[in-house]
């Protein structure tokens, strides 16, 4: 299953995730059907981490997909606060990425050094990273902020980048995952879950007013359900008649 964010807005608060908070070394993937670069047509978020109570603009990190011209083309895009709110960033080699089906995205990073780029992935093939800012310092701590995939919450609690489509099976690990898992996990295409195991992972999608592309209404609590530790996210937007659950496995 997987959840369709239509609106501008639109997007899941996972509330603070303690086990997927201030890790050293991290890789985050998703599959994802992207309709559009987001809803302001340039970037849209996949999955964020706010730290304390300023925003991700503040504090945390976000792993988008982009299309913002030159290097930003096309391509996925990892950001991370530092000192002074500077922001260090990367993206992966331009035009890996295509909108309008179901695509396997990965990155690892390593804040042991700052020599350590961000890895990217895209249907397991590795995409060579550009560094567009380099981190100075060492990386703000996001212990605290709330987990959000399809936007990122900013300073205020608006959400501003949201992400144009279908996401599905959003994980974290707290370890660089090699490129051959990585790899093994974009191939099956079926959410098999075995070791090495994610310290977060939303799986499954649902929640009252959400629908099946059928129009039919899903039972269920005023909730989104269920990451790895079966705690309870909450849509960031009220649902509409726009947003839909997809009940069809991408394969």
């Amino acid at each position: 299953m997987s959840v369709d964010f239509t609106a501008s807005g639109d997007g899941i608060d996972w509330g603070s995730v303690p086990a997927a908070e201030d890790l050293t070394q991290k890789t985050v993937m998703a599959w994802v059907k992207a309709q559009s670069y987001g809803h302001d047509t340039t970037f849209g978020v996949v999955v964020s981490s706010a730290g304390g109570t300023g925003g991700v603009d503040a504090f945390g990190w976000e792993f988008e997909i982009a299309n913002a011209g030159g290097a930003f083309a096309n391509t996925l895009y990892y950001v991370e606060r530092y000192p002074s709110l500077q922001n260090a960033d990367w993206t992966a080699n331009p035009g890996d990425f295509a909108t309008g089906s179901w695509k396997h995205i990965a990155v690892t990073i390593d804040n042991s050094d700052n020599d350590n780029d961000p890895i990217f992935y895209v249907d397991g093939i590795l995409s060579a990273t550009t560094e567009d800012t380099a981190p100075i310092g060492s990386v703000l701590s996001n212990s605290g902020g709330n987990l959000v995939s399809g936007n990122r919450n900013i300073t205020g609690g608006s959400f501003d980048l949201t992400f144009d489509g279908d996401v599905e099976d959003v994980r974290i690990y707290d370890s660089i995952l090699p490129a051959n898992i990585i790899a093994d996990i974009a191939a099956e295409k079926n959410f098999r879950l075995a070791a090495p195991f994610p310290v977060w992972r939303a799986k499954m999608i649902g929640a009252t007013g959400l629908q099946t592309f059928g129009g039919t209404a899903l039972a269920g609590g005023n909730t989104i359900i269920d990451d790895i530790g079966g705690a309870a996210g909450v849509p960031i937007s009220s649902p509409t008649a726009n947003d839909s659950v997809n009940l069809a496995f991408q394969g």
